[in-house]
């Protein structure tokens, strides 16, 4: 596999051609929000806008490389896990191009020439769902003539982690066509756990077992191939398709670990699978006139995979196939009227159905079924008052799932408000509140057991309750030339929310379910602060934060640990560090990450992530980015601690993978783009449900 890889890398820089200086950003540009000068960041209302300068363009080669370049402010991208998080809060960042929903491998079929801006709204509408920290819209120039392809490899030398891929589009007038192909691959034999349990027995007996675990088996692999093809009338008409196909597998996976303690022995747990998607969106909008537009999409997936799981050892033989199917489609729409004084007002609708099969066959054969149907209607008024900007909004869904027999009925309520005031060109406050519910999945609610262990079971709760999350956000920024700053403070409590319960004994064997029977608290206190020196050839920014957490328990069977005494409540605070450092010399380029550890707790679980830090030097040659980085140096390859607060079975375990310590990787990107712009158009994607329901 290696092997292959090497040649494809090689193969990718003969495709290299001469390079062009590409130009830089637009020094002034007159918006509606405001006049956009050479500053890296301008604010808007509701957010702000970023220009990528001469020398970022000059050190990228597509859309995703430059957005990372961007270090957009609270908003952190992982090139080699390739994920995007909010640092400010909980919240989801959802990444537009042109206004299409797309993800980060889209951004990778997007020449870097292409990007004009990237606009950054933190006011978000209410048609992207609840606890979406960001809407980061990247705009391009748009292609009336022309055509672009390239392709991306990122191969670690120190192990086996592979991401390649290779795409390429088409425009001709109104219409483009586009394909890509993703590949990953990484291997599992590096990664490892460890865990300690303490078995505690009404009778005063008690026990003590270890267990340290290695993977045997195959890399995991990862196809994804995607055609699309959009025809857009200017000021009248827009419609877009994309289709896929998708998998991913193990083809041998098994966890063996080495138990000593009350009985030394080796334990095998079985994780075989191989998992296919298909899935098709469409999307129609119309321009009904100068003040109302019309949206109407559709999207279906169908899901089929196939598992092999359970227990194995000398005393145990648990081993089970499943087999399982899921059907789901989602339709929306969206009616939008501007007012005389730009005041806008949205309403829509999105409906959902899901069709799962689940067929578990080997010690208990049993096939269970789920449907799972889902309304929310919405309404959202925005607009601006002088220097206030606002956005109130309302919205409230009916959610039934199925299971066999049993049926679950659950309603939500989502309100939300954001206020954004603008004092100057250098000051802003805003303010976000929203309700955000949560619903037990299909998996928590299912009664079907799994057997995690030679004596540990857990089991859903058919009886479990949706809960809200009220969250409050409150953040003054401050930006001038190339200094950008702001505070934060986040809280959110939740209202009886779904945690584990107490371990339940029986019969010897340890039980583990979940229940309504806590409220929770969480603060942030956080500081961010950016410098641009040397005319934006170098860039560092740092940013602490303080996060706590406290839980109630509601119910008089509170867990105890030793570390954590009140039965009660519990609590637990962390301090946190971010930093990053970018800097340009000539073709060179240097980036470099450091998170310190933080730490969560939700009623008895205690998680705690071990820091994280990349080193990556970059050099452009022509039109190919190459780039080596240097992942975790001297880490001891632990990614995560979890402890269990509990009087009857308290435990650790922590997991973690070895080839990520000290893991050194290459990544080359390459693209050409040649062809005539047009005016930008917004495209809206829509996302369908792909989720493996509640395969175990």
């Amino acid at each position: 596999m290696k092997k292959q890889l090497g040649l494809g890398i090689l193969s990718l820089f003969s495709l290299c051609g001469l390079a062009q200086s590409p130009a830089d950003s637009v020094q002034v540009q007159q918006l509606n929000e405001a006049v956009v000068n050479s500053a890296r960041i301008v604010k808007k209302t509701g957010g702000y806008i970023l220009f990528p300068s001469s020398l970022q363009r000059q050190h990228t080669s597509n859309g995703l490389d430059l957005l990372s370049a961007l270090r957009l402010p609270g908003v952190k991208i992982d090139l080699v896990e390739k994920n995007i998080i909010s640092t400010t809060s909980s919240g989801n960042v959802i990444v537009l191009i042109n206004g299409v929903e797309s993800s980060l491998d889209n951004l990778q079929t997007l020449p870097q020439e292409m990007v004009a801006k990237v606009e950054v709204s933190t006011i978000v509408p209410s048609k992207y769902g609840s606890h979406v920290a960001a809407v980061i819209d990247v705009r391009t120039r748009l292609v009336n003539h022309g055509y672009a392809f390239g392709a991306n490899a990122m191969n670690a030398l120190t192990t086996s982690y592979n991401d390649d891929g290779a795409w390429a589009k088409y425009f001709h007038r109104n219409a483009t066509l586009g394909l890509q192909y993703n590949f990953k691959a990484n291997d599992v034999t590096k990664a490892f756990s460890e865990s300690h349990q303490n078995f505690f027995y009404p009778d005063g007996r008690s026990r003590q077992r270890s267990k340290t675990g290695s993977y045997e088996g195959n890399d995991f692999r990862s196809d994804n191939a995607v055609l699309t093809y959009a025809l857009v009338i200017p000021k009248q008409r827009v419609v877009d398709v994309k289709g896929g196909f998708s998998s991913e597998r193990f083809p041998q996976r098994m966890l063996h670990e080495r138990v000593w303690g009350d009985a030394a022995s080796d334990l095998f747990t079985l994780t075989h699978s191989r998992e296919n998607r298909t899935h098709l969106r469409a999307y129609y909008e119309e321009t009904l006139s100068p003040a109302d537009k019309l949206t109407l999409s559709v999207a279906g997936a169908w899901l089929n995979n196939r598992y092999k799981r359970g227990l194995r050892a000398s005393f145990l033989n648990n081993v089970y196939d499943v087999e399982g199917e899921k059907y789901s489609w989602r339709g929306e729409a969206d009616f939008q009227h501007t007012f005389a004084n730009g005041h806008r007002l949205n309403v829509g609708y999105q409906h959902a159905n899901s069709f799962t099969r689940n067929s578990y066959l080997g010690t208990n054969n049993a096939t269970l079924r789920f449907h799972d149907a889902t309304h929310f209607a919405y309404a959202q008024w925005s607009g601006n008052w002088d220097k206030l900007y606002f956005a109130l909004g309302i919205g409230g869904s009916r959610e039934n799932f199925g299971e066999s027999q049993e049926q679950h009925v659950f309603w939500t309520f989502q309100p939300n408000l954001s206020l954004d005031y603008v004092f100057n060109d250098v000051w802003s406050l805003n303010y976000r509140y929203e309700q955000v519910p949560t619903l037990p999945t299909l998996s928590e609610l299912s009664v079907y057991p799994h057997q995690d262990d030679a004596n540990i079971f857990s089991i859903g709760n058919a009886g479990l309750r949706g809960f809200s999350t009220n969250i409050n956000a409150l953040t003054l920024s401050f930006q001038r030339a190339g200094t950008t700053a702001f505070a934060y403070v986040n809280h959110e409590y939740a209202h009886r929310r779904i945690a584990d319960q107490e371990v339940q004994l029986r019969d010897e064997n340890f039980w583990i379910s979940t229940s309504n029977h806590l409220n929770t608290h969480h603060l942030d206190f956080g500081l961010y602060f950016s410098q641009d020196l040397w005319n934006r050839a170098v860039n560092v920014y740092v940013e602490p934060k303080f996060s706590w957490d406290k839980s109630i328990y509601l119910s008089p069977a509170a867990p105890q640990s030793s570390s954590i005494s009140n039965s009660s409540r519990t609590n637990n605070g962390y301090f946190s560090l971010q930093t990053g450092l970018t800097a340009y010399w000539r073709a060179w380029s240097l980036t470099a990450y450091y998170r310190s550890a933080s730490e969560q707790l939700i009623g008895p679980i205690l998680v705690h992530k071990y820091a994280v830090s990349d080193v990556k030097l970059g050099y452009q040659w022509h039109k190919v980015s190459l780039s080596l980085g240097l992942r975790n140096a001297y880490s001891s390859g632990k990614t995560m601690h979890q402890e269990r607060i509990s009087s009857v079975l308290p435990g650790t375990n922590t997991i973690g993978n070895l080839g990520f310590r000290n893991m050194l990787y290459v990544s080359c990107s390459w693209s050409l783009f040649k062809g005539r712009q047009n005016k930008v158009r917004n495209i809206k994607d829509i996302r369908s449900s792909w989720d493996n329901g509640i395969v175990k």
